[in-house]
């Protein structure tokens, strides 16, 4: 939804995104895999546990490099876990 502000004679509209637009956090860029990554977990609002993400991805990611990226992404404060082990699942941070 676009917002429309006025103040002191000048008039500023905001262009909201209409889906997920993953953010380049400053000195990191994102690779296409964790770009992916960020954009199913913005679908799925209520998380998804790993063995979900490795079916979404099919072959495109083996699963020692997803584990890194979720990894990663969790240490820039993107995404979130909660859960341990089989019953984990990783969301997106908001």
């Amino acid at each position: 939804m676009n917002q429309i502000e006025e103040a002191g004679g000048c008039v500023t509209v905001r262009f909201r995104p209409s889906r997920y637009v993953a953010l380049q956090p400053a000195g990191h860029m994102l690779t296409k895999h964790q770009q992916r990554i960020l954009s199913l977990l913005a679908q799925y609002t209520v998380g998804l546990a790993l063995r979900d993400l490795r079916a979404l991805l099919g072959d495109e990611v083996p699963e020692w490099a997803l584990k890194k990226d979720l990894s990663l992404l969790k240490g820039l404060g993107l995404i979130g876990t909660a859960g341990h082990g089989r019953g984990a699942f990783w969301f997106l941070r908001k």
